[in-house]
């Protein structure tokens, strides 16, 4: 509710969207294009495409709110997300990955779609990780948190406040979309 207002306040009433604008990963740079992107044409290209996507900004700036929309937005259209945040994960040894995979998974799904869930293939899942920035272990640390999150899914959304000509763009193929 709202002091001034005599009815409940609804997400809309509030949330300002954030904007998007496309960025194409050429190998080593990163070309700009004009316009911004709206939300439901960001969502379209993430489920429609079989790579890596990025969005990066600095803190603060909706990334996160995104991944909830974005949530929201695939269990619409029937496809599984598994939200990870990176935040969450210790180290970068496979054990430690796998058991931070689970971990989401358990906390965003219920106790019998857990086994479901895990043995879903790519196809049928959406990953996205958050707080990408923080991932230990440098560009190896990256690499192995990105190949097992590819493993489980073939559309991993990525969200980080670093560059991903710095970060993610060092270990993806040079083709996948940036935001």
């Amino acid at each position: 509710s709202h002091p001034r207002i005599n009815r409940d306040v609804a997400l809309g009433d509030i949330f300002v969207a954030p904007e998007f604008r496309e960025f194409r990963a050429e190998r080593a740079e990163l070309e700009r294009t004009d316009g911004a992107v709206l939300q439901e044409d960001l969502c379209k290209k993430i489920l429609e495409d079989d790579s890596r996507s990025v969005v990066f900004g600095i803190e603060q700036s909706g990334k996160t709110t995104f991944a909830k929309y974005l949530v929201g937005w695939l269990r619409q259209k029937s496809v599984v997300p598994v939200y990870v945040d990176a935040g969450l994960l210790k180290s970068t040894n496979k054990g430690e990955i796998r058991g931070w995979y689970k971990s989401a998974i358990e906390s965003q799904f219920s106790a019998d779609a857990v086994e479901k869930v895990l043995e879903s293939p790519p196809k049928e899942i959406v990953v996205i990780l958050d707080n990408a920035q923080t991932v230990r272990g440098g560009d190896e640390g990256v690499r192995e948190v990105l190949n097992f999150v590819s493993s489980k899914s073939s559309r991993v959304l990525i969200l980080t406040a670093d560059n991903p000509a710095l970060s993610v763009l060092s270990v993806g193929t040079g083709d996948d979309p940036y935001w």
